[in-house]
C-alpha cells in the first residue's frame, strides 16, 4: 500500500490569520492509522500557534477516511480495542470516562442551564433543543418543555426514550431547534469555520448557541526523537510503541525533556478564550457569555476526561441577513 500524503492547514482555523509560530512537533499516534488501515508518509507535524488569538493547531487536515473510522463508533469496542493495543494505559475505565460518572454529566448540564441563566434565558423558554455530535445526549439538561434532539452518524447510540436521533445538520430545519449545543466537537474538524457556517445555515434565525471545548495549547518541551523513520519504526510494533510510551513518562518525570514528541490523535485544533471568541464570531454570530470552567473539582478521582480546564460559549445570531 502506498503512504498518504496528508494536505496541509496553513490559517488558523479561528481567524483564518496567516501567520503562526511554531509551537512544537507531533507525531500521529499508531492506533488511529491501524484504525483506518491507512499509511501516512509525513506522520511528523508542526504544532502552529496563531500570532493574532492564540488558537494552536497541527498543520495537517485528516481525510475523510480517517474521520469515518474514527467517528463511525466512536469510543465503541473496535476503537478500545485497537487503542489500547497500542497504549497499555488507555483503559476501559478511561475510555469510558466522559458519559460514565453521572455526577460529572450532571455537572456538565448545570453548568448549560447556568450559562444560559446568566444571559436571561430560562430553561421554560426552551421547546427545542439540539445537541451536535451529542452521542447519547447525556449533557442535554432537563429541560421541563424540550423536544430533544442529538445529530449524530453513529448508527450504535442506544438512545433514552426523550431523545430523537437525526443523522444530518440539515435535518435541523424540520425543527427549527432553540436552543443547539456543540459540546467537545471543534476541536476535532478540519475546517472548524465551516461547519459552524453550515450550522447557523440550518438553524433558526432566533437560536442560541452552546459551545463548550478544551481550553489552552499544549506546552512543549524539548524533544529527543523527532525522526520520522525512527519514530515510525517504533510505533511499528506496539511492545517496541508501548515501551517507548512507558520510558518518556519517566524522562518527563525526571528532567525537562520529553522522549517523544506530541502524540496526535483526535484534537487537532486547540483554544484559547480569545481563539473561541473569534471562530464564533466569524460566522456572524454575537457572543453573549463566555467562560472558562476547571474540570477537576466536577469529578470523581476514577474519572479522566483529558483536559484540565474549558471553554464555554453562548452565541446568538448578530442579527446580519442570513444568505
Amino acid at each position: 500500500m502506498s503512504k498518504l500524503l496528508l494536505a496541509p492547514r496553513q490559517n488558523c482555523p479561528s481567524c483564518d490569520h496567516h501567520s503562526g509560530e511554531q509551537g512544537g512537533i507531533g507525531f500521529i499516534a499508531p492506533w488511529l492509522l491501524k484504525l483506518s488501515g491507512l499509511k501516512v508518509e509525513n506522520r511528523i507535524q508542526n504544532l502552529n500557534i496563531c500570532t493574532e488569538c492564540g488558537t494552536g493547531w497541527f498543520s495537517f487536515a485528516y481525510p475523510d477516511v480517517i474521520l469515518s473510522s474514527l467517528y463511525s463508533d466512536y469510543r465503541g469496542k473496535k476503537y478500545f480495542n485497537i487503542r489500547n493495543h497500542w497504549d497499555w494505559s488507555y483503559s476501559q475505565e478511561l475510555n469510558n470516562g466522559l458519559t460514565s460518572s453521572k455526577s460529572w454529566m450532571n455537572w456538565r448540564k448545570s453548568c448549560v442551564e447556568t450559562l444560559l441563566e446568566s444571559v436571561n434565558f430560562s430553561n421554560h423558554e426552551i421547546r427545542t433543543c439540539v445537541d451536535i455530535g451529542g452521542g447519547e445526549g447525556g449533557v442535554i439538561p432537563d429541560f421541563p418543555n424540550a423536544e430533544k434532539y442529538v445529530v449524530d452518524s453513529n448508527k450504535n447510540l442506544r438512545l433514552p426514550p426523550d431523545i430523537t436521533q437525526l443523522t444530518e445538520i440539515e435535518d435541523m430545519r424540520k425543527i427549527m431547534p432553540d436552543l443547539v449545543m456543540c459540546c467537545g466537537l471543534l476541536e476535532h474538524l478540519n475546517e472548524p469555520s465551516n461547519f459552524l457556517q453550515q450550522l447557523v445555515a440550518h438553524s433558526g434565525v432566533n437560536s442560541i448557541f452552546y459551545f463548550e471545548v478544551p481550553f489552552g495549547v499544549p506546552k512543549v518541551r524539548s524533544t529527543l526523537l523527532i525522526s520520522n523513520s525512527i519514530l515510525s519504526l517504533l510505533a511499528s510494533n506496539n511492545f517496541a510503541w508501548n515501551f517507548a510510551l512507558k520510558l518518556d513518562k519517566k524522562i518527563k518525570k525526571y528532567s525537562h525533556w520529553n522522549l517523544l514528541p506530541l502524540k496526535i490523535s483526535e484534537h487537532i485544533n486547540f483554544f484559547t478564550e480569545r481563539g473561541l471568541k473569534k471562530l464564533v464570531e466569524s460566522v456572524d454570530l454575537e457572543v453573549l457569555g463566555i467562560k472558562i470552567f476547571h474540570t477537576n473539582f466536577a469529578l470523581p478521582d476514577s474519572v479522566n476526561v483529558g483536559f484540565e480546564y474549558g471553554i464555554q460559549v453562548i452565541a446568538k445570531q448578530s442579527g446580519k441577513t442570513k444568505k
